[in-house]
């Protein structure tokens, strides 16, 4: 009981949470809740053993680990390690809040920044889209209606932006087919103000 006082009582883990101590039957010999500690009597009110919970079974079974649980409506993590030398369990409890709490706020702005990122990236391929092949095409089909209204001019609108790959090809077939019908329908004007 000495040691628990001196030693365990001050210790805390985050705000809330602290170590106690109970036997091998399940007894609590040191806590910082004097309230519980050997309350051995089953006829008394205050009996207190741990065995009675099924997270204190747990704890009972394993010389060590980790457990979670729920104790009068507050989620719990526990970490035990049986200490042969004085024949007790070591329990260190803290709010599962408390110490999950930094990791959910981390998570929460991981999360957030992924989908800044994920934005900014959709945004700038969609620009690079627009650039490259959107407005192109867009302009190549334009340029194909007015070429079947009868514009034979052979002017293009776009001829100051940059085509690449298929669009570029697309544009000099079609500037060469423009060019070729131009050249066609004046030969055949021609022919017929001559006869």
């Amino acid at each position: 009981k000495a040691y628990g006082d001196r030693f365990i009582k001050p210790m805390t883990i985050g705000q809330s949470g602290y170590v106690y101590g109970v036997n091998k039957e399940g007894f609590v010999v040191f806590h910082p809740d004097k309230s519980v500690i050997m309350k051995t009597d089953k006829g008394q009110p205050d009996y207190f053993n741990i065995q009675d919970l099924g997270f204190g079974r747990q704890i009972l079974s394993a010389d060590r680990g980790v457990t979670w649980y729920d104790y009068r409506g507050t989620a719990k993590t526990a970490a035990f390690q049986h200490a042969s030398s004085f024949d007790t369990t070591l329990v260190a409890v803290a709010n599962s809040e408390e110490l999950l709490g930094p990791l959910d706020r981390m998570r929460a702005l991981a999360v957030a920044a992924s989908t800044v990122f994920l934005l900014v990236v959709g945004i700038a391929l969609f620009l690079l889209l627009h650039r490259t092949v959107i407005r192109p095409a867009r302009l190549l089909a334009a340029w194909a209606e007015s070429v079947a209204s009868g514009d034979l001019s052979g002017r293009f609108k776009g001829l100051g932006l940059r085509f690449h790959g298929e669009l570029a090809a697309v544009r000099a077939t079609f500037l060469d087919m423009v060019t070729r019908l131009g050249e066609t329908v004046g030969a055949a004007e021609a022919t017929a103000a001559s006869a």
